[in-house]
């Protein structure tokens, strides 16, 4: 299991410590969906990851305001590694 330590926002910035912090998807939906809209935002994640996933995408990141402390987070933003993946299935 990845995820073995609890992420911290800074007090100060409201964003986690610089750095890649890997998870599994029910810690990572856990820590990060404490409202409404993050309930509904991660909804739409979880699709796009499975599509990717479908596609033969092994790894992604999820950055922005999302995984951050704002309450009220307007999206969320998805990098992947492209390689392995059918552009055709995505």
């Amino acid at each position: 299991m990845l995820c073995c330590v609890e992420l911290k926002f800074d007090p100060d910035t409201g964003y986690l410590p610089e750095g890649v912090h890997p998870m599994e998807w029910e810690p990572f939906v856990a820590r990060f969906t404490w409202n409404n809209r993050r309930r509904f935002l991660v909804r739409g994640l979880h699709r796009a990851l499975s599509n990717l996933r479908s596609a033969g995408c092994a790894a992604a990141i999820v950055d922005g305001s999302f995984v951050s402390a704002k309450d009220e987070s307007g999206d969320y933003d998805l990098a992947f590694d492209p390689v392995g993946v059918n552009g055709g299935l995505v």
